[in-house]
C-alpha cells in the first residue's frame, strides 16, 4: 500500500515496533482474526511482522463515512486519543491513511469486563481492580485532558495483564473546543440528559442546517453516569435500565425514581450507585466525590459477606473482543476459570451502541 500516510506514531510506541524504515501500511500485518464489524469499521487482532507483537487494528471505510460516522469524527478520535498516557487507557501507538481507508494501531488487550457478567465477583475486586482504577482514567480524561469518552461500559473496558483499561474513543469529545449535543453512546448506559438532546440536521452537502434554537448539552457528568450503570452491572449481572422497547428503556432511563437494588448488595454500593445515578445532573455525584466514597475507600465495616446469586438470563450473551480464555488474580490469589465460549454474531455486540460506527 505504498499510498499510505502516516497521522501519528506515539512517542512511546514499543521499540519492537520502532525502523528506520518502518512504512506504516496493512501489508506490514498479518490479520488473524476480525473481532468487530460495524457499518463503517472493523477491528481486527493482527500480528506486526516486523516485531511479531499481537495488536488491534481499527479500521475505518472511507467510502462507509459520512451517515453515522464522519470524517471529522475520526480525526478527533486520533487527536483526542493520541494525547493520552495513563496505565489504566489503551495505548494508540499509530494512525495512518490511504485511499480507502483509516486505520488505528492499538496497544492489545486479553479480555474485556463482558465476560465477567457471569461470574459472581467479590466486592473487593470490583472496587480495587475495577471501579478504581476506572475513576482514576476518568478523572485524568474530565480534569487534565477535558474530554468526556461517551460510551463507558464493559465493552470498552479491557485487561491488559492484572491491569483495567479503558477503550474505544470513537464516541470522546474534547468539551474545551467542542460543546457535547450530539445524543450517542450505549442506550443501556447512557444518562437521562443525553436522551433529550437532538441530533443534528444536515443539510443535503453536508453542512449542518444553521439553528433557530439553541440546542441543549450536557457535561462531564455523563461519563458518572454510566459508571453507576457499569457497578450495578458487575453486581447485579443486569443493567438497571432494561425493558422490552428502546422506547421503554429510556422512559425507565428518564424516570426519577431510585432504583431497588437486591439484597446481595451491600449499603455502600448502593449509595455508591444511587449518587452516581441522580437524574439531575446538578446533584449527581462528581468523579471526585466518588472517589472518596466509603465503598471505594474501603469501609470494610460495614461489608456484608451474602452471596450474589446470578442467573444466566439476567446478562446479555456474545462474543467477546478478544476472545481468549482470561484468569484474573488479585491480591487473595483469587483465580477465576475461563468462560465457555458463547457463539453469538458480532451483530448483537454492536447492537448495544446507540450511534452506528
Amino acid at each position: 500500500m505504498s499510498d499510505s500516510r502516516t497521522l501519528y506514531v506515539s512517542p512511546d510506541i514499543p521499540i519492537e515496533l520502532i525502523s528506520n524504515d518502518r512504512q506504516w501500511n496493512t501489508d506490514t500485518f498479518e490479520f488473524i482474526r476480525e473481532i468487530y464489524h460495524g457499518h463503517s469499521s472493523r477491528i481486527y487482532v493482527i500480528l506486526d511482522r516486523q516485531s511479531s507483537m499481537k495488536l488491534i487494528l481499527k479500521v475505518y471505510m472511507k467510502s462507509k463515512l459520512g451517515k453515522y460516522v464522519k470524517v471529522t469524527n475520526v480525526l478527533e478520535e486520533i487527536e483526542n486519543h493520541r494525547q493520552l498516557k495513563h496505565e489504566n487507557i489503551i495505548e494508540l501507538y499509530a494512525a495512518f491513511e490511504d485511499s480507502k481507508y483509516y486505520c488505528l494501531v492499538l496497544e492489545r488487550g486479553n479480555d474485556d469486563l463482558f465476560g465477567l457478567l457471569k461470574r459472581e465477583l467479590p466486592e473487593d475486586f470490583i472496587t480495587e481492580k475495577i471501579i478504581k482504577p476506572l475513576l482514576d482514567a476518568v478523572e485524568y480524561l474530565h480534569d487534565e485532558k477535558r474530554i468526556i469518552h461517551r460510551d463507558i461500559k464493559p465493552e470498552n473496558i479491557l485487561y491488559c495483564g492484572k491491569t483495567i483499561k479503558l477503550a474505544d474513543f470513537g464516541l470522546s469529545i474534547n468539551y474545551s473546543r467542542n460543546r457535547p449535543t450530539t445524543p450517542c453512546g450505549t442506550l443501556s448506559h447512557m444518562a437521562p440528559e443525553i436522551l433529550v438532546c437532538q441530533p443534528k440536521r444536515y443539510c443535503k452537502n453536508g453542512i449542518p442546517e444553521p439553528n433557530s434554537v439553541p440546542r441543549k448539552s450536557y457535561s462531564v457528568k455523563v461519563d458518572v453516569w454510566s459508571i453507576g450503570v457499569l457497578a450495578c452491572e458487575l453486581l447485579t449481572g443486569s443493567t438497571p435500565y432494561k425493558s422490552g422497547t428502546l422506547n421503554d428503556t429510556m422512559q425507565s432511563i428518564c424516570k426519577s425514581e431510585r432504583i431497588e437494588l437486591p439484597t446481595s448488595v451491600t449499603p455502600e454500593a448502593k449509595d455508591f450507585i444511587w449518587r452516581a445515578l441522580t437524574i439531575s445532573e446538578s446533584k449527581r455525584a462528581t468523579i471526585q466525590e466518588l472517589k472518596n466514597h466509603p465503598w471505594i475507600l474501603g469501609a470494610s465495616a460495614f461489608r456484608l459477606k451474602l452471596p450474589r446469586l446470578r442467573s444466566v438470563s439476567q446478562t446479555w450473551s456474545r462474543t467477546s473482543l478478544i476472545d481468549e480464555s482470561m484468569q484474573i488474580e488479585n491480591d487473595y490469589s483469587l483465580v477465576l476459570p475461563p468462560l465457555s465460549p458463547s457463539s453469538p454474531s458480532m451483530d448483537s455486540m454492536g447492537s448495544r451502541r446507540f450511534k452506528s460506527s
